[in-house]
């Protein structure tokens, strides 16, 4: 996948962040860039990793919400073991100003809604099979870490990121 041109990224000043349970003041240390998609929940954004120069997905959501996910969803990744590829890397969890909390993660690809779309709405047998047993020991694994998933539909399953290893795995 194409990384969002440099000219997009700017600087978001964050007062605090937190890293791991740690509290570190006035670090600058991801830009924003280029809109992904957003929804009730917020938005996401490419972003880049100042430190390693790598592309990260940051999703912003309102402190001003009723039902808050993002520190649910941050301790929900981190509660998976670090060598899983079933759940994408949290980054960070940051409280951007007074009305914005942004989870900063590995970026992935397309979700299985929009390669569904892509197909015209078809898949095949062996590919429809190939999804069911991927989603079925995601589901699997999941539960065995005590978590119940209680919003499962496509447009939360994504693959790796295109001409990659991992392009192929939900």
């Amino acid at each position: 996948m194409k990384q969002p041109s440099r000219n997009l990224l700017k600087t978001v000043d964050l007062p605090t962040m937190v890293y791991d349970g740690k509290t570190i003041d006035k670090l600058k240390r991801f830009k924003v860039g280029k809109f992904i998609g957003g929804g009730s929940f917020g938005s996401v954004h490419y972003g880049t990793d100042a430190k390693t120069n790598k592309t990260v997905a940051v999703k912003f959501e309102s402190t001003k919400i009723e039902q808050r996910t993002l520190a649910l969803e941050y301790n929900f990744y981190k509660k998976f073991p670090f060598y899983s590829r079933l759940t994408p890397q949290a980054l960070a969890l940051i409280e951007v100003n007074a009305d914005h909390t942004a989870l900063v993660m590995e970026v992935l690809g397309p979700s299985l809604n929009k390669i569904h779309q892509i197909c015209e709405r078809r898949f095949s047998t062996a590919c429809t099979t190939a999804i069911t047993i991927q989603l079925l020991n995601i589901f699997e694994f999941v539960h065995n870490c005590g978590i119940l998933h209680r919003d499962i539909k496509p447009e939360n399953f994504v693959l790796g990121l295109p001409e990659t290893d991992e392009w192929k795995r939900i």
